[in-house]
C-alpha cells in the first residue's frame, strides 16, 4: 500500500514538473526589446503619424432595389493606378447598416458596392455605383446615358467626403458596360 501511495506521488510531481516545462517550452517569456541607439535614423522608417495622416475617409448611403441590402463588398480604384481596395459589407441581415464609411489612402478613386445576387456564389454580382443617376435618384427613372457616368471621388488627407451615395443599380446593358469600365 505505502509502494502505490509513494508511486501516485511520484506521478503526480513528475507530471507537474512536466506541466511546468511544457508551458515555459511552447510559451516562452519574450525578451525585452533592445533599446534605440543613436546610430538610427528616422528618415528611412515611416512613423506612425505619416501613416495616418496620408488617408482619408469616403462616406455614404448603400442602396440595392430591395426591402434588404445583401452582403458584398465596397471597391474603391485608384484611376492612376488602377490598384483597388476593397471593404467588407456583411449584409442589413446580418448586422450591416444602410450606410458605409472607407478609410483610403489619399488620391482619386472609382467607387462602387458589389452586392452579392447569389449566397452560394459571391463571384455573381451587381452593382450600385456613385454618379449623378444616384445623386438626384434612385430610382428607374434616370435614364440618360450621361446620367450613368462613374464621379471620380478625391480623397484629400484628413478629409471625409460625404454623400457618396452607391445606389445607381437602374442602367442598361450598355450603360452597365461604361460603368464598369473603370472596374
Amino acid at each position: 500500500m505505502k509502494q502505490k501511495g509513494f508511486l501516485v506521488v511520484l506521478v503526480f510531481i513528475v507530471l507537474v514538473f512536466a506541466g511546468y516545462f511544457g508551458y515555459k517550452y511552447f510559451n516562452p517569456i519574450p525578451s525585452p526589446s533592445p533599446s534605440p541607439t543613436s546610430t538610427l535614423t528616422t528618415s528611412a522608417v515611416p512613423t506612425a503619424e505619416a501613416i495616418i495622416t496620408s488617408v482619408g475617409t469616403v462616406s455614404g448611403k448603400l442602396c440595392y432595389p430591395s426591402s434588404f441590402l445583401p452582403p458584398g463588398e465596397i471597391v474603391a480604384k485608384e484611376l492612376d493606378s488602377g490598384k483597388t481596395y476593397t471593404q467588407t459589407y456583411e449584409g442589413t441581415f446580418n448586422g450591416g447598416g444602410l450606410t458605409y464609411s472607407f478609410e483610403l489612402p489619399v488620391d482619386t478613386y472609382h467607387i462602387r458596392y458589389q452586392a452579392h445576387a447569389s449566397t452560394k456564389d459571391t463571384s455573381i454580382f451587381t452593382s450600385g455605383y456613385y454618379d449623378e443617376c444616384a445623386k438626384t435618384m434612385h430610382t428607374n427613372e434616370c435614364t440618360p446615358d450621361s446620367g450613368h457616368i462613374n464621379i471620380p471621388v478625391t480623397i484629400k488627407v484628413g478629409e471625409e467626403i460625404t454623400n457618396v451615395d452607391l445606389c445607381d443599380f437602374y442602367y442598361n446593358p450598355t450603360q452597365e458596360q461604361t460603368l464598369n469600365k473603370s472596374f
